[in-house]
């Protein structure tokens, strides 16, 4: 896998071994064909944060209060981060590729979750996604519309993305974005490098804004995870008027969506025949984590059993849309 390095057992014993990191839960795998991604929560007592694995990728929480986190500043979170890779010394300098930082989530902070999941599953399966597509990405260009903190981007780049460019209109989102991924070692574009990325502060809710940057008319794949509820549904819904645009674009991930979620399967009925009709192949998975999770001796303990009875009956379910154009194939 490109740019990852394939020694995700070693990294998880080096992480409870140095860092006296305890399993908090096991989850359901994510099955994207016949790719299967483990997916499982640590806390570490040394690290005082929560880590999580989703396949050979860790997430490493950057400590903060989740009532400041939206307007945390990006020298604050740097200097967050800085911590943790002191902290993490050789480990982190022996394994880059495979780590990355996050931020509080507002998902691990829910009284159901209680603390036990660190990035929402909306932000999972898409993750899962591109780990079971490299080869989409890897020495191409992409666009990340709604990009938030840069969280799906920077999954790309460590993919082998040669660009990514982050579109959103949420300042403090971007600026927190930008801080990521300098302390990643990416770097802004500026003479074609590779792994490089472009912020821009765009509504994209108007494909208008193509026009001003038309090297996003190359991009070769693209990525959004956007609800389509109420408050987000036209932000939701406006990437496929762009990806209609993009006729070098043969990649897309869709997510946001909850699965067996009447509204939301509502949508998907819709947008899956448009997408297909601009020649894609379109896939729809689904994922609960919760429906398998167990502790670290294996077994559904009482908390977990709480956490599991507290969730029933609610919809836990999330869906993604993945779509693929064979690059020499003729629309009839």
């Amino acid at each position: 896998m490109p740019n990852i390095q394939d020694q995700t057992q070693h990294l998880t014993l080096r992480i409870q071994k140095e860092f006296k990191s305890e399993l908090l839960a096991a989850f359901a795998p994510v099955q994207i064909g016949n790719q299967i991604f483990e997916i499982e929560s640590y806390q570490s007592e040394n690290l005082q944060t929560k880590i999580l694995r989703v396949g050979p990728l860790i997430f490493i929480e950057v400590a903060g209060n989740i009532f400041n986190e939206d307007y945390i500043d990006r020298q604050t979170l740097k200097l967050g981060i800085r911590e943790l890779k002191d902290k993490l010394g050789t480990l982190y300098s022996e394994n880059k590729s495979n780590i990355l930082f996050t931020r509080p989530s507002k998902y691990l902070k829910s009284p159901l979750v209680r603390g036990l999941l660190p990035l929402s599953p909306h932000t999972i399966l898409p993750i899962a996604s591109m780990l079971a597509y490299p080869e989409r990405l890897l020495g191409k260009s992409g666009i990340d519309l709604g990009a938030g903190d840069g969280i799906l981007s920077r999954v790309a780049l460590k993919l082998g993305a040669s660009h990514i460019t982050l579109v959103d209109w949420n300042d403090l989102q971007l600026d927190k974005a930008k801080g990521f991924l300098e302390e990643d070692g990416y770097l802004s574009k500026e003479n074609n490098q590779r792994n490089s990325y472009t912020i821009l502060r765009e509504n994209f809710l108007d494909t208008k804004f193509l026009n001003t940057f038309p090297q996003l008319k190359n991009v070769q794949f693209g990525i959004t995870n956007i609800s389509p509820f109420d408050s987000d549904l036209a932000a939701n819904s406006s990437p496929l008027n762009i990806v209609k645009e993009l006729s070098q674009l043969n990649f897309f991930i869709y997510g946001g969506y909850q699965g067996h979620h009447m509204e939301h399967e509502a949508i998907l009925s819709e947008i899956q025949p448009q997408i297909a009709s601009y020649g894609y192949d379109v896939e729809c998975h689904r994922y609960c984590c919760w429906n398998s999770a167990k502790n670290s001796t294996g077994n559904e303990n009482k908390f977990l059993k709480q956490v599991k009875d507290s969730l029933s009956g609610i919809n836990n379910t999330v869906a993604t849309l993945i779509a693929i154009k064979e690059v020499n194939r003729v629309k009839l």
